[in-house]
């Protein structure tokens, strides 16, 4: 099939990892792939003849105008939307807009806050796969070996919980001399600054923070050598560390709620929490799609940390390799195809 896969040249950075990685692994099955980067906002089903493609797959939040683009260039050839579920949908009306072939969304969770949010031919879901950079190197791997520091990267928004994490290792800090063996590294946008600390302040507590947006090469490095990766986020649509981290052979710790709760692999680490339970809050900088996020203790999070810092490097290695294996089985990026037969343009 000949295919375009669109990402819009604004987007974050992990829009774009994903869809270079769904380009990359439909190229990997034999299609011939054009990876697009755009300016969404512009009329791009006015500006191309996409006729001459089998299906072009979009990989962008599924708001109103993205649905009516992707609906415009499905006069011309099937238009799936890749649904990334970051964004505002909340009291978007879909009614008297031209509908896209289908809308494929990132997770189960996922899927069914865009049937919630009527967003129109929702057919299915299909989690993110390893990115094809990060499986080449995971497939070089010879041997793992864990070095004595956590790691947490991505965004800074209160959902991603970056304030607790500080918190529990400020507090295990304190109470557990073991913990001062160890190095917590933040790749972020904002130093956490609830309570006033400063990056000087931090280095106190081991906590670092590095750049961001950091080298591809070097943070695919950082997540190697890690004893676990941070995500106990309260609200995700999918959570890219829960597949690239295994995948490199490193654990991570996480909520046990959905989505990341859905990937079911040894090294996932689980934090026990109330899914669904917090109160809506609306926040203009961050996303409303979704309805209640999760809610976790601190001292949960706290433990689960500790923990996992105890095991000894024998064991935290065994467990990883074993979640690196299955991480790579179950997700390698040839399974993007899945993408197009959820769609329904292959059997």
């Amino acid at each position: 099939m000949r295919i375009a896969v669109l990402v819009n040249v604004f987007a974050g950075i992990s829009y774009k990892t994903v869809a270079e990685s769904v380009a990359s692994g439909l190229q990997m099955v034999g299609h011939d792939v054009n990876l697009m980067r755009l300016y969404f906002n512009y009329g791009m089903s006015r500006q191309y003849a996409w006729s001459i493609y089998d299906a072009v797959i979009l990989v962008d939040v599924p708001r109103r105008m993205i649905v009516h683009e992707a609906g415009a260039i499905s006069t011309q050839a099937p238009a799936v939307v890749y649904g990334i579920t970051e964004g505002r949908l909340v009291g978007q009306d879909y009614t008297g807009i031209m509908v896209p072939h289908a809308v494929v969304a990132i997770s189960k969770y996922a899927y069914e806050m865009l049937k919630l949010s009527n967003v129109p031919n929702v057919v299915g879901y299909v989690h993110h796969m390893v990115p094809p950079d990060i499986y080449n190197y995971a497939m070089g791997i010879k041997e793992v070996r864990k070095q004595r520091y956590f790691l947490y990267y991505g965004g800074s928004w209160r959902r991603k919980s970056l304030d607790d994490i500080v918190a529990a290792w400020v507090y295990l800090f304190h109470t557990e001399p073991l913990m001062r063996r160890f190095k917590l590294f933040i790749v972020s946008d904002r130093v956490p600054n609830k309570y006033g600390l400063t990056e000087t302040d931090l280095r106190m507590f081991n906590i670092y923070r590095l750049s961001y947006p950091m080298d591809r090469a070097t943070l695919i490095r950082l997540i190697s050598g890690a004893y676990a990766v941070l995500l106990p986020s309260k609200i995700e649509g999918f959570g890219m560390p829960v597949i690239e981290a295994p995948a490199l052979g490193t654990p991570v710790i996480t909520l046990d709620c959905p989505p990341m709760n859905e990937v079911e692999l040894p090294s996932i680490i689980k934090v026990p929490a109330r899914c669904f339970a917090g109160q809506e809050q609306y926040d203009p900088a961050g996303p409303d799609i979704y309805f209640k996020p999760h809610v976790f203790d601190r001292r949960d999070l706290a433990e689960v940390l500790f923990t996992t810092a105890s095991m000894e490097p024998e064991e935290i290695e065994k467990l990883a390799v074993e979640g690196m294996k299955a991480a790579l089985e179950k997700y390698p990026p040839t399974r993007y195809e899945e993408i197009l037969k959820v769609a329904g343009l292959l059997t």
